[in-house]
């Protein structure tokens, strides 16, 4: 499991599965990158779900495909539908094997498509 994989399961350990609906199916790459990268930067319950708030407004690009997709809605609802954190981590327990094998799905594709959207870390000059 890559990091990505790691920090998308660790923030969908954050939620209780509601409808989600509504969230666009063509948002631009750079735009959907951006709420990605936001997803991975927060420092509590708070922020995470201001930040999947922003990736459910965004949505996902029209290349998606439906597994995909369908994790995204899963992983923005788990988080939206939190009161926190410990609620979060029963609701991920609570998942099917499908469920769990498309939020994955869906971390393999913001993994792949945002890969080359990441700045690399400044390096010291030697």
């Amino acid at each position: 499991m890559g990091l990505w994989s790691v920090v998308f399961t660790l923030a969908l350990c954050s939620g209780l599965l509601v409808s989600c609906g509504g969230s666009p199916d063509d948002a631009p790459k750079e735009d959907f990158c951006a709420a990605v990268d936001a997803v991975l930067d927060f420092d509590d319950f708070d922020e995470a779900q201001d930040a999947y708030n922003e990736l459910k407004d965004v949505g996902t690009p029209e290349d998606i495909d439906d597994d995909a997709r369908s994790g995204f809605e899963i992983s923005v609802d788990a988080v939206l539908g939190a009161d926190d954190e410990d609620e979060a981590r029963e609701a991920y327990d609570d998942l099917g094997d499908d469920e769990k094998e498309q939020v994955e799905a869906f971390n393999d594709y913001a993994e792949e498509t945002c890969a080359g959207e990441q700045e690399a870390p400044a390096t010291p000059r030697q």
